[in-house]
């Protein structure tokens, strides 16, 4: 497949670059980091799929701008905002990326078969080969990634003001610290992202408040 990457040079376009041409594609692409200019839109329209490797509001507004392309394949991680590109899109979560690229066996595709044109799987399929992948709806996923992305995201963004010394070390205090690396080794940007486009992100923070403070109740 001849395939584009929008937002090829951030760290998800550069791993997504070097994982497809590992498949056998032809990959080009285009990052706003490196060429000021827009991309040539002739060189995508020759391409068998665009992949929208950039913000999800910036993907959305791309999609919305060029609804004569084909196959554009969107990858964020909230979907509720691609739900007004029902059949123009196709949407899907990898749930892999470049802090995991050694778990091969835990590699996988959510696609959001409900916003993604009908046949639209076999695109993916073709373009990511024996990854596996799973079709969920666009609400599915937002409750999902709720409880898988944003709960965790939260407690790593607002873990640096919980320190502690480096003398004595337990299996908590491990578990702690590898929480608290997530925030420093994805993009801050990318997880408040996350955290504020899901429609579910209020209600799992209201959990957590409301545990918080039945905690705080016992304390003397």
């Amino acid at each position: 497949m001849k395939i584009f990457i929008l937002g090829n040079c951030g760290r998800m376009g550069k791993f997504l670059t070097s994982l497809l041409m590992e498949k056998g594609h032809e990959v080009r692409g285009y990052d706003i980091l490196q060429d000021q200019n827009e991309p040539d839109i002739s060189e995508l329209r020759k391409s068998d799929a665009i992949i929208l490797s950039i913000p999800q509001q910036a993907a959305h507004q791309f999609a919305m701008d060029h609804p004569d392309l084909a196959n554009m394949v969107e990858i964020g991680s909230v979907k509720t905002i691609m739900k007004d590109l029902v059949g123009r899109i196709i949407s899907i979560h990898p749930l892999f990326g470049p802090l995991s690229s050694d778990l091969n066996n835990n590699r996988k595709i959510l696609f959001i078969d409900d916003i993604s044109p009908v046949g639209s799987i076999n695109i993916i399929m073709e373009m990511f080969g024996s990854i596996e992948i799973t079709p969920v709806g666009y609400d599915e996923h937002d409750r999902m990634m709720a409880e898988l992305l944003v709960a965790p995201y939260v407690i790593s963004l607002i873990s640096p003001e919980i320190k502690h010394g480096k003398e004595f070390m337990t299996r908590s205090g491990n578990t702690m610290d590898q929480i608290r690396n997530i925030s420093k080794l994805e993009s801050p940007e990318v997880m408040k992202m996350s955290i504020s486009l899901n429609p579910y992100s209020e209600e799992v923070m209201g959990k957590m408040r409301k545990s918080l403070e039945s905690l705080m109740g016992g304390v003397q």
